[in-house]
């Protein structure tokens, strides 16, 4: 799901996934629980199950205006593992497949294909020009495709972006 007015819409692409019966996981984001062995609180990001186009209408905006899941219906969710509920940040065994489209709305994006947000679809003004970077850490992955507002496709400009 994307931040009403700051990232491109993605609200069609998902009502026609549901539509046309694909499995669709959303962000869930959450605090673990403190522990003797967690000092501090770490945010986590898990991807939950939407089950129809009912369930997505009942969504309720974030602190972000992003629609997000309730607390109270995430043990009852899949997660895109394949186990229920949330991880507590904890990565699970892979569950034999994988997604097959991740769409993620962006802030910017290199020609490597990195990006900035937490959330690719961008507009052709949110890509750095040639020789431009963003900053990335050891954790970030660059994606394998955006697609850029004017219905172009921006690709790796060589196979050694992966990280």
């Amino acid at each position: 799901m994307s931040m009403p007015g700051r990232e491109i819409s993605t609200g069609e692409i998902v009502d026609d996934a549901l539509r046309s019966g694909k499995e669709v996981f959303i962000p869930f984001i959450y605090k673990t629980p403190t522990d003797e062995s967690h000092k501090v609180r770490k945010e986590v990001m898990d991807m939950l199950q939407l089950r129809s186009l009912e369930d997505r209408n009942s969504l309720k905006a974030d602190k972000w205006g992003i629609p997000s899941i309730g607390s109270d219906t995430v043990d009852g969710r899949l997660n895109c593992f394949g186990g229920m509920g949330v991880t507590d940040g904890a990565m699970p065994e892979d569950r034999g497949d994988s997604l097959d489209v991740i769409v993620m709305p962006g802030l910017a994006f290199d020609l490597d294909l990195s990006r900035l947000g937490h959330v690719g679809l961008a507009l052709s003004e949110q890509i750095l020009p040639v020789g431009q970077r963003l900053p990335t850490e050891s954790w970030d992955w660059p994606v394998d495709a955006v697609v850029i507002g004017d219905g172009s496709v921006l690709k790796p400009r060589n196979k050694s972006t992966s990280r």
